[in-house]
């Protein structure tokens, strides 16, 4: 990770890597750091994910999903657990104000087994607030300890954000007691530990440094007490 000290040392060096086409600079939970601009990107490809319960109105659950063909969605299918009916699903953002603004979904099909849910945006040729750049998908799967990044929106982050971590690999469907359904991969954060509860970061983008998709995240890793992250966060490969 690069502090905004180093950021204007490599900038005042006008070496090509660093000339600002091939990094940009992120700026979250007042840490200041670059990202490979294919990286940055993605973050058009991530939408806030919506699911409004039909009987207690105040339960909206919120998650992250990725675009991966025109108006289809990969998202997570625990998104509508606890909710007794579905009313609502829809694909959007958070204005400036805090506000939700989304296009409905026409439909979704939950794959329960793999925690997968393929979302259909029907949007309005006016007002096309989920229109997004599809993702590209990996061929190949990163080595132990290569960094990746994860992409998303959250409720402490002031729009999406990409947070550089380390890929730990495929691990067992059962790991520290949390239970991850199908081709378990583990990506550790030291960025995100003891700062933010992980809670609204399922369905977030784990891309490469190509920004290519290696996998959706579906559970994390959180100290009981407080409620923050412990660092561990677990997804479902897309190979």
């Amino acid at each position: 990770m690069i502090c905004n000290s180093n950021f204007n040392n490599y900038q005042n060096r006008q070496t090509p890597s660093f000339s600002g086409k091939s990094f940009v600079q992120m700026n979250c939970l007042g840490e200041k750091y670059l990202v490979p601009r294919k990286v940055a990107d993605v973050r058009r490809s991530v939408k806030c994910a919506f699911a409004k319960d039909k009987f207690v109105e105040e339960r909206i659950s919120v998650a992250n999903a990725v675009n991966v063909e025109n108006n289809l969605f990969l998202g997570i299918a625990h998104l509508f657990e606890g909710i007794k009916e579905v009313s609502l699903v829809a694909i959007g953002k958070f204005n400036n104000k805090g506000k939700r603004i989304s296009n409905p979904v026409k439909q979704h099909v939950e794959f329960n087994k793999i925690d997968f849910s393929l979302l259909k945006v029907e949007m309005e040729k006016n007002f096309e607030v989920a229109k997004s750049n599809p993702v590209k998908f990996t061929q190949k799967m990163p080595k132990r300890g290569e960094t990746v990044y994860i992409v998303g929106y959250h409720m402490n982050f002031k729009g999406p954000k990409a947070i550089p971590v380390k890929y730990e690999g495929f691990v067992s469907s059962k790991n520290g007691g949390i239970s991850c359904k199908a081709n378990c991969i583990k990506v550790e954060s030291d960025f995100l530990k003891d700062k933010v509860n992980p809670h609204g970061l399922s369905g977030a983008a784990v891309v490469n440094k190509d920004g290519e998709l290696v996998g959706v995240l579906t559970v994390a890793g959180f100290h009981r007490k407080n409620k923050l992250s412990n660092g561990n966060f677990y997804g479902i490969s897309v190979l």
